[in-house]
């Protein structure tokens, strides 16, 4: 599997950890209270693997600018400090991955406070070589800004970069970014998307 990869760079949110449940609860809650509801194909394609940012715009751009901000922070107080579990075989993968010289990043669009209470939380902060957020980019995934920052400040290739991901729009960005990528507890990817390989969780995997 690591062939000439010499980082490995992973989503945060459904690839790390299972931060779905936490996500969907914290924007359908807030969006239910202003009169919006929110079915699944808008949880896919415009919630999760999105900025928040982008995701406010979407469902409440109609709003005022002020009132945006309160509702983004009303969602962002859900989300923050949710306890989340780490996808299976987690730890375990980056540990090897680091045990076999590969270097790690973090690239999520979610924002440093939250980053570092999960990051912490499940003590996994230190395998990290570089870690990217939202606040370090113009651009959120699907552009993959994000990704070529990341192996911009580690010094390596993009094209020695392995890409883990769970949405759709993240793996478009890993793909976009001249990287290889593999869909961890993904769902409706499109057989037009060229990965290396889909795992439910990290536990069918070998280095």
């Amino acid at each position: 599997m690591l062939g000439n990869y010499k980082a490995a760079l992973f989503d945060m949110d459904g690839t790390l950890i299972d931060s779905k449940p936490v996500i969907e609860l914290a924007w359908t809650t807030i969006a239910f209270k202003y009169g919006i509801n929110i079915n699944n194909h808008t949880l896919e394609q415009h919630i999760h693997g999105r900025s928040g940012n982008y995701s406010l715009s979407y469902l409440f751009g109609h709003f005022p600018q002020y009132q945006q901000l309160l509702i983004k922070k009303e969602v962002d107080l859900i989300e923050e400090r949710a306890m989340t579990e780490l996808i299976p075989g987690a730890k375990s993968i980056l540990m090897k991955l680091k045990n076999n010289g590969i270097r790690l990043g973090l690239v999520t669009a979610s924002w440093p406070e939250r980053i570092d209470f999960i990051l912490n939380y499940h003590n996994i902060k230190s395998y990290f070589d570089c870690i990217i957020s939202r606040d370090d980019v113009i651009n959120n995934k699907p552009d993959p800004e994000g990704f070529k920052l990341c192996a911009k400040k580690m010094n390596i290739s993009i094209d020695h970069c392995i890409i883990f991901e769970d949405s759709l729009s993240g793996l478009y960005a890993g793909i976009n970014s001249g990287a290889k990528c593999i869909g961890i507890n993904t769902s409706q990817i499109p057989k037009s998307v060229n990965l290396v390989a889909i795992y439910k969780d990290y536990l069918d995997i070998n280095i």
